[in-house]
């Protein structure tokens, strides 16, 4: 391992502040950082974020009949030391970033794809772009700078069709999974023009004050923004739908 130099200590002020450094980095470096411990203290929470590369690989099938990827396994057969340590202290973040990796080179091709690029390609069907169509637009897209989705494959798409229980009918798409549902038409209305969009947490995702399982999607449209300017200077009513034992829906008013 090397010398304590190549640990860095970070400061931010939010959980999100801190994923969207650690993304960043990620895609700096072409590393990839997945979680290995997680543990709540009295007084704050501890994440160990580890190196994508460190482990034994393990094939799903005790007789693996298809051959290895030609660049190799992503597991190396032992750790590596680059790592992130995270405390959340809810009013602040502490990270300290061991940055130096172990015995292998920083490659784009062990890195999985991210989950923001895999939710976007699996809004393209639902939008009628063709699969080949969708490759191509992925290879258009390369400017200067040359990213993990650029590597994207054939295989990639259907593990995404896979995951995302995406099915392809003859007229059209069928989206099975009703977060990621919800997570594409969120993402469409925010680059509308007029977006009615307030607030959006998906659940999993981290925040400071939401529980990690709980979702929340605020909406407001323009009209609703008039009457709330004219009419709600003293109090505002709040119409909200309750899922219930997973199955039935109920709405709620708040005043």
């Amino acid at each position: 391992m090397k010398g304590s130099e190549d640990c860095k200590k970070l400061k931010f002020e939010k959980y999100s502040d801190f994923l969207q450094w650690m993304t960043e980095e990620e895609n700096k470096s072409s590393a990839k950082f997945i979680i290995q411990t997680k543990k709540k203290n009295e007084n704050h929470t501890y994440t160990s974020f580890w190196c994508n590369r460190s482990g034994i690989y393990k094939p799903k099938v005790e007789c693996r009949k298809r051959q290895l990827k030609a660049q190799g396994t992503m597991k190396m057969g032992f750790h590596c030391t680059a790592a992130i340590l995270v405390k959340d202290f809810y009013s602040h973040v502490e990270v300290s970033y061991l940055e130096g990796h172990y015995k292998h080179e920083n490659s784009l091709c062990h890195v999985p794809l991210p989950q923001n690029e895999k939710e976007l390609i699996a809004g393209k069907p639902l939008q009628g772009v063709a699969e080949k169509n969708i490759s191509q637009d992925i290879r258009q897209s390369l400017d200067t700078t040359f990213e993990r989705k650029h590597l994207t494959t054939r295989k990639d798409l259907q593990n995404i069709k896979r995951d995302f229980e995406i099915t392809l009918p003859s007229k059209g798409s069928v989206l099975q999974n009703d977060e990621t549902s919800v997570y594409l038409s969120v993402h469409k209305m925010e680059n509308q023009k007029d977006n009615p969009v307030l607030f959006y947490k998906r659940q999993e995702g981290p925040h400071a004050v939401i529980d990690q399982n709980d979702f929340m999607l605020v909406l407001k449209t323009n009209f609703q923004k008039c009457i709330m300017y004219r009419l709600g200077a003293d109090r505002i009513c709040i119409y909200a739908w309750l899922l219930c034992g997973g199955a039935s829906v109920k709405p709620l008013i708040y005043y």
